[in-house]
């Protein structure tokens, strides 16, 4: 074990730590610790954060500020807001970390009547729905005006936050803040991204960003969550390694001030082999992507090739494969290619230009959405789509 000085874990207040993964190329120079009493794992910076909100889509740890992980996730967690939240009961609601209002749009869809206070530190984001009168809007981090909203306004009957909890200052008092802030019986809503993850065979791009300070294994959430007082109405299954999806309740009790002493004793050794597994897993990957990068390289020099997909597998590609970017034909991008215009000096289009383009070979670069991506690749007339799974598999 490899001991952090000054660490103190967020969940169970425990000092000691396995320092298992320093980050390359962490601006931040972010160390990741897994706690040795529960196994929470925390980054560690020992490095200021860099000022102002630079756009990224690098798949190292410089990844953020583009803004629509948000919209994407939406779409999925639709049926788990309307199955388990009874909406029609639905009057006070708090959005921490409104991002571009795609869930404050959504909401007032059903229930044009709702009082919604968004919380979003980015003010550049905001305009669809700052002016709207049934929307307090403050331009802030949640820690920051958590108390003025728990002075100046009524519990809530709904807390929304998704994925928000791992850019948090502390997870748990944001934890305990979102309890206060609900009535009994109140509903929160709540995503992270899964540390579960760092299992995945063909993984090409860092998980650990500068950005999230918590990274969160969903019994261990779950396992807290339940200690402060929430009641747990719906988890997301184990096969959802991409995202950790909770609804709660709060009860009439106050937050449970306990010191968390979770019942799992192997979970800190099992998750820092996981972490230190993924470790090598990239590593080896990266070095797999120069194989798949020459494979389509060569392709391009036969064929129109267009490649659907701008974000981090398509960065890995020309970061750490080699891919030529000269030789591509069309890169297109559903959600990403609304805010960002290139990447590596190629133009990002939104997916209707493939009906002017019409490669010959499509290629999807992408993970959970590969499925829904087909199928619009199909309804644009294009019959040679090949996953970035099948080149992974091919090798």
């Amino acid at each position: 074990m490899s001991p952090i000085e000054g660490f103190r874990c967020d969940l169970c207040g425990g000092a000691d730590a396995d320092a298992v993964y320093a980050v390359p190329d962490s601006a931040r120079k972010a160390e990741i610790a897994v706690c040795t009493g529960c196994g929470l794992v925390q980054s560690v910076y020992h490095a200021p954060k860099p000022e102002g909100r630079r756009v990224s889509i690098s798949s190292a740890a410089g990844w953020g500020n583009i803004r629509h992980g948000k919209g994407l996730r939406l779409k999925a967690t639709i049926p788990v807001l309307t199955a388990q939240i009874p909406l029609e009961r639905v009057s006070t609601v708090l959005d921490i970390g409104s991002n571009r209002g795609d869930f404050i749009h959504w909401l007032l869809g059903l229930r044009p009547h709702a009082a919604i206070t968004a919380i979003e530190p980015d003010a550049s984001v905001v305009a669809t729905y700052r002016d709207l009168p049934q929307v307090g809007l403050a331009i802030a981090r949640f820690e920051d005006v958590a108390p003025e909203i728990a002075h100046a306004r009524a519990p809530f009957d709904l807390v929304h936050c998704a994925h928000t909890l791992e850019h948090a200052a502390s997870a748990s008092a944001m934890l305990g803040q979102i309890y206060r802030s609900l009535k009994p019986g109140g509903h929160l809503f709540l995503e992270v991204p899964n540390l579960a993850i760092l299992s995945d065979p063909e993984i090409s791009e860092e998980f650990f960003i500068d950005k999230h300070s918590f990274h969160f294994d969903r019994d261990l959430l779950v396992a807290f969550m339940t200690h402060l007082g929430f009641e747990i109405l719906f988890v997301s299954p184990g096969d959802d390694i991409s995202n950790i999806t909770v609804v709660a309740t709060r009860s009439d009790q106050k937050p449970n001030p306990a010191p968390f002493r979770p019942a799992h004793p192997s979970r800190p050794v099992e998750t820092a082999a996981l972490v230190r597994a993924y470790a090598e897993t990239l590593r080896l990957n990266r070095e797999t992507l120069k194989r798949i990068a020459d494979r389509l390289n060569a392709l391009m020099e036969r064929q129109r090739v267009g490649f659907w997909g701008g974000g981090r597998i398509f960065d890995a590609l020309v970061t750490f494969g080699g891919l030529r970017t000269d030789r591509i034909h069309v890169l297109v991008d559903a959600y990403i290619g609304r805010y960002v215009k290139e990447v590596h000096g190629i133009e990002l289009s939104l997916p209707d230009a493939l009906k002017a383009k019409l490669p010959q070979v499509l290629v999807v670069l992408a993970k959970s959405s590969t499925d829904d991506i087909i199928r619009q690749a199909r309804s644009h007339g294009l019959t040679n789509v090949v996953t970035f799974s099948q080149l992974y598999q091919s090798l």
